[in-house]
């Protein structure tokens, strides 16, 4: 591994191999559908998104998954924290939302494309009150593990290899408190 370059007020980092660790397919796909949710605002919009979709005129993020070319199984356990925690928080609107778009695109599960985790997930932080801000930081936390077990095994091997980082943002920037914070 080699260099990467650490961008400020991204939430990403690039490496020089080309991985960038940012947007909607690196963790962030959460906050996509969570935007989709807002904008569709109602359960009889739904099936406007597969219009879209179908003529390539927007993304539909929140399905398929490189792994996974059945449901993914972290998706079942959302999609029933996302009904049940709605309805407690009298906002099952969410979810019924989320419900119809994966019914529209049913048909698109024999080419492999299931809705995966991060479909439900989105709307799952917003009932908890999770800033969209953290949602990739969320995304992150689960792989630390996976990491960590990387390096020692690396380091069992005598090959731990050691990615750089390029931070490219301000240096030097006093701190502000978050309470003094705009």
């Amino acid at each position: 591994m080699g260099q990467g370059v650490v961008h400020p007020g991204e939430q990403a980092v690039e490496r020089d191999d080309g991985l960038i660790v940012r947007g909607y397919l690196y963790g962030s796909a959460n906050q996509a559908v969570l935007r989709m949710l807002a904008e569709i605002g109602d359960k009889k919009k739904g099936p406007g998104v597969h219009k879209g979709v179908k003529a390539r005129e927007r993304l539909l993020m929140g399905f398929g998954h490189r792994v996974y070319k059945a449901e993914d199984p972290r998706a079942r356990h959302m999609r029933d924290r996302a009904r049940t925690i709605g309805e407690k928080m009298g906002q099952a609107k969410w979810y019924q939302i989320l419900r119809r778009v994966e019914e529209v695109m049913a048909p698109y599960r024999e080419r492999g494309i299931y809705v995966n985790v991060d479909f439900y997930a989105g709307s799952v932080y917003y009932l908890l009150g999770i800033p969209e801000d953290l949602f990739i930081p969320l995304f992150a936390l689960g792989r630390i593990p996976g990491w960590i077990v990387q390096v020692f095994e690396q380091w069992q091997d005598n090959i731990l290899l050691r990615p750089l980082l390029k931070y490219v943002g301000p240096m030097d920037l006093a701190y502000v408190p978050i309470g003094q914070r705009g």
